[in-house]
Order: C-alpha cells, then sequence, then structure tokens
C-alpha cells in the first residue's frame, strides 16, 4: 500500500517537476520549492487569462467581423433595393412618358379627324348652299324664260286671233291685194304672197268687197278667205 502511494506520489512529483520545468524553461528563470510552484501557477493563472482575453479578443473581433459582414450585407440589400427602387421608377417614369405620348397621339388624331370631318361637312354644306343656289338661279331662270315664253305666245295668239277689215276694190290686181295685205300686217312680203297666188293659180280668182282676216293666217288661208268672202 505504502509502495503504491510513494510510486503515485513519484509519477505526480514528476509531472509537477516536468510542468516546473517547463514554465520555467520558458520564462528563463529557474526557480525551486514553493516559490517555483508558486511562479508556475502565477504562469498558468497568466497564460490562462491571455488565453482567455485573447479568445475573447478573437470573439469580439469574429463577431465584429459577423457584424460588419452583417452590415456590408444590409448596405449592399439596401443598395440593391435602392437600385431595383430606382429602376421601377424609371420604368414608371418610361411608363408614364410613354402613355402620356400615347394619349397626346391619340388626341392629336382624334383632333385631326375631328378637323377633317369638320371641313368635310362644311365643305358639304357649302357644295349643298351652291347647289341650292344654282337650282334656285335655273328655277328662276327657267321661270323667266317660261314666263317669257307664255307672254310672247300670249302676244302671238293676240296677234294672230286679232281681226283686220280689209277693203278689196274691184280690178284690184293680186300684186296690189298682196301689198294691201301687207300694210294691214296680214303678210310680212307682199311680193312673196303675190308670187304664192300666181303659182297656185288663186291670182285669178280673188273677189273684192269688205273682207274680214285674221293675223296670223297662212297663206293658204288668206287665200281660201279671199276667194270666198266678198264678190
Amino acid at each position: 500500500m505504502k509502495r503504491k502511494y510513494l510510486l503515485r506520489g513519484i509519477g505526480i512529483g514528476l509531472c509537477i517537476g516536468v510542468a516546473v520545468s517547463y514554465t520555467a524553461f520558458k520564462t528563463g528563470n529557474y526557480v525551486s520549492g514553493s516559490e517555483s510552484t508558486t511562479s508556475t501557477e502565477q504562469t498558468v493563472e497568466k497564460d490562462t487569462k491571455a488565453s482567455e482575453e485573447a479568445a475573447k479578443k478573437e470573439a469580439e473581433e469574429k463577431k465584429a467581423s459577423e457584424e460588419a459582414a452583417k452590415k456590408e450585407a444590409e448596405a449592399k440589400k439596401a443598395s440593391e433595393e435602392a437600385a431595383k427602387k430606382e429602376a421601377e421608377e424609371k420604368k414608371a417614369s418610361e411608363e408614364a412618358a410613354k402613355k402620356e405620348a400615347e394619349e397626346a397621339a391619340k388626341k392629336a388624331e382624334e383632333e385631326k379627324k375631328k378637323a377633317e370631318e369638320e371641313a368635310a361637312k362644311k365643305a358639304e354644306e357649302e357644295k349643298k348652299k351652291q347647289e341650292e343656289e344654282e337650282k334656285k338661279k335655273a328655277e328662276e331662270e327657267a321661270a323667266k324664260k317660261a314666263e317669257e315664253e307664255e307672254q310672247k305666245r300670249q302676244e302671238e295668239e293676240a296677234k294672230q286671233s286679232q281681226t283686220v277689215e280689209v277693203e278689196v276694190k274691184r280690178g284690184m290686181t293680186s300684186e296690189k291685194i298682196a301689198r294691201l295685205l301687207q300694210d294691214n300686217g296680214l303678210v310680212e312680203s307682199a311680193t312673196d304672197f303675190d308670187k304664192w297666188l300666181k303659182s297656185n293659180k288663186y291670182s285669178s280668182k280673188l273677189h273684192y268687197g269688205t273682207m274680214k282676216l285674221k293675223k296670223g293666217m297662212t297663206y293658204e288661208e288668206l287665200a281660201k278667205e279671199l276667194t270666198t268672202q266678198g264678190r
């Protein structure tokens, strides 16, 4: 039993000795006894504290790095979102400008169409007005012409229906009778009427006396009256 504890003590002592030697070797200060143990503990404590501080610093640096990375990622995300928003705003602005241009073009087209329709309507109205004026003028001219023709016809009828009384004296030749009729407006040319009487063999059949003849009679009608009226 004593031997067992002896061996354990020797082992522990060896471990401590090695640790002390290693610590003394690192610090360059070789000590012994209780001073060596105290120094070793202080060194271990110091190393532990330094290690902890280093680990803490490393953790803080890691945390700071992670926070910086996170902040950078957030900044990148914000930049991307800002760029996306800017792109969306640009697109919206372009679409608004396009829509405005389309509406302006549509409005211009509508105004052009309306102006063309109004111009066509005005031209049609002017054409219609001109046609109506021309029609009215033509109707007035036609009415005036018809009126003139009617007046002329009535004058002719009045002229033709006018009865003239002539006195054919006994022994008057066809030439003198023709002259008498011309003087009373019954024939236009005494020479032509006398020639017609002779060529149609009426010149030797003419009567004398008071005869009623109408203006507008043909040569045939006058010859018939001149050979039936009177004696």
